[in-house]
């Protein structure tokens, strides 16, 4: 087995699904030791893109996320839950993920 994926942001929690509408499974981690969500977008050799990661606020630590479309435009969106702010954050996909 080989990985392609690195975080080195002690992610808590990842959650799957294809966030940017190209038919192959992405990876979206919570990590806690950054304070912020990062995506790993799948390429169609196996492989991911480097991860692009935003941010969930200063001291969150966020620690458990799930991926549903909230808003109904056929794009995932991510709602990720905040240990040390005590909130839930809401991330709206688009097509670039």
């Amino acid at each position: 087995m080989k990985s392609s994926v690195v975080s080195g942001s002690e992610p808590r929690a990842v959650a799957l699904g294809d966030v940017n509408n190209d038919h192959l499974l992405d990876i979206v981690a919570a990590n806690s030791g950054t304070d912020s969500i990062g995506v790993f977008l799948s390429l169609s050799n196996g492989y991911f893109t480097d991860q692009q990661t935003y941010s969930t606020g200063h001291g969150s630590h966020p620690t458990s996320l799930v991926l549903t479309d909230f808003n109904n435009d056929t794009y995932l969106d991510v709602a990720v839950a905040n240990y040390g702010t005590n909130n839930i954050g809401i991330f709206l996909g688009n097509k670039t993920g």
